[in-house]
């Protein structure tokens, strides 16, 4: 009985030490840069994912992925509060991706492709049902 109460401690013990060593590594973001993507790179890979893709600040546009979905569209919902880097990723979005209907935070893509805004999809999707 003490022989096992000594392993679980031991145990306990080394876990709490690996995990000490991995918050360091993660947390120290200027020496393991190379862990972490580029804000273009990340752009790029949430594009890739489905067909569509939604990048948007919070959950404010659920309703038009859920409208995305019940058309047969293949959509990503990706909310830049979840990021890392979400200042770096909204500047560029802001700054290369700009469209000029609309001035909420909401960029659509379409395989990789900037797609438009939220008109855009609504004139898709009554295309579709007629």
């Amino acid at each position: 009985m003490f022989y096992i109460f000594i392993f679980y401690y031991s145990l306990l013990f080394l876990t709490g030490i690996n995990s000490f060593k991995n918050n360091l590594l993660l947390t120290n973001n200027k020496l393991n840069k190379h862990l972490f993507m580029k804000p273009q790179d990340t752009i790029n890979y949430l594009t890739s994912l489905r067909d569509y893709t939604i990048i948007t600040v919070g959950n404010k546009n659920k309703i038009l992925e859920e409208m995305m979905i019940i058309n047969d569209m293949k959509v990503y919902y990706a909310d830049l509060n979840n990021i890392i880097d979400k200042n770096e990723i909204l500047d560029i979005l802001t700054n290369k991706y700009k469209h000029l209907d609309s001035g909420e935070n909401l960029w659509i893509f379409h395989k990789g492709y900037f797609f438009g805004s939220r008109e855009d999809v609504y004139k898709i999707i009554s295309k579709k049902n007629i």
